[in-house]
């Protein structure tokens, strides 16, 4: 409940669709793929957060500490393509994140990607 002056406080951050068969920039890869190229290729994915600008990493499942680029045990990766990162004020203070959604086939070892973005969670 809202009540006076307060605001209401954030509890989470959606992230969504974030898996997407396009180059860095969201365009096709070259005029020869269609805007609706997919593979089959199964991709699972790694979410990543940091509080200190990149320096340290911890996996948003459970804050455990995370080594981006690393593919996590498959207790730590997910294959959906949407995610809702609970933030509690307790656990995550107002000020600024490093999101990053990592995706890693999981039929070929060599390929790997990532998004980062900065978020501030405002209380």
């Amino acid at each position: 409940a809202v009540s006076g002056t307060s605001r209401p406080v954030a509890t989470s951050i959606n992230e969504r669709s974030f898996s997407q068969w396009t180059r860095w920039d969201l365009q096709n890869y070259t005029p020869g793929y269609s805007s609706t190229f997919s593979e089959t290729t199964p991709v699972s994915y790694a979410l990543l957060f940091s509080i200190d600008n990149g320096v340290t990493w911890k996996h948003t499942h459970d804050n455990t500490p995370a080594t981006a680029g690393v593919k996590p045990p498959a207790g730590l990766l997910t294959t959906a393509t949407s995610y809702t990162w609970n933030t509690p004020a307790a656990t995550f203070p107002e000020g600024n994140y490093l999101l990053r959604v990592e995706a890693y086939r999981d039929d070929i070892p060599l390929h790997y990607s990532y998004h980062q973005f900065r978020a501030f969670i405002k209380r």
